[in-house]
């Protein structure tokens, strides 16, 4: 009796710890290493209307332990992202988080592969999908040249920005 309820306590256990270590649910299929037909191999691109601020950092970076506002790490989501990263050293690394002389080499991209060369490749616990990759590569190639879009949430903050702006000149000429 003793030695079933033994076997029947380490099933369950390993079951337990099994079930509970699920890293994702079948809406994120990235999280389960999953990559739809396609993705694989070097011939990845990113779809127009992603964004790597909206899409990537917010859903796989962003948490407030990580790279979320107000993490000790550098701030990935909140408006502003291009200031803080463009030609930004990595504070653990001393190198640009984006270069934009050698995007290449920027410290973003070389944290997501498998060899970062300083830390451990991001996001933890995983890896960006080929697409994820894709994206991530055009967008610091983007900002690097100088010819990449704001994001949504970087456009957003820039019109409010313009309006606060607009409305002191007015002020003051009404003055």
């Amino acid at each position: 009796m003793n030695r079933s309820y033994a076997s029947l306590s380490l099933l369950s256990l390993a079951l337990g710890l099994v079930l509970s270590g699920c890293p994702g649910d079948l809406d994120d299929p990235a999280r389960f290493g999953y990559e739809p037909e396609g993705e694989a191999g070097t011939g990845a691109t990113c779809p127009s209307d992603y964004d790597v601020v909206a899409d990537l950092f917010a859903n796989r970076c962003g948490g407030a332990a990580c790279h979320g506002e107000g993490s000790a790490f550098v701030d990935l989501v909140s408006p502003g992202v291009v200031e803080r990263v463009l030609d930004q050293d990595s504070p653990s690394c001393s190198m640009p988080f984006v270069s934009s002389t050698d995007p290449a080499s920027s410290y973003l991209l070389r944290k997501t592969t498998d060899s970062p060369g300083c830390g451990s490749q991001m996001p933890l616990g995983g890896s960006l999908s080929a697409v994820e990759q894709a994206c991530l590569q055009s967008w610091v190639e983007s900002l690097a040249s100088g010819s990449g879009p704001p994001t949504a949430m970087d456009a957003a903050a820039d019109a409010a920005m313009d309006a606060a702006a607009d409305a002191s000149a007015e002020d003051a000429a009404g003055s």
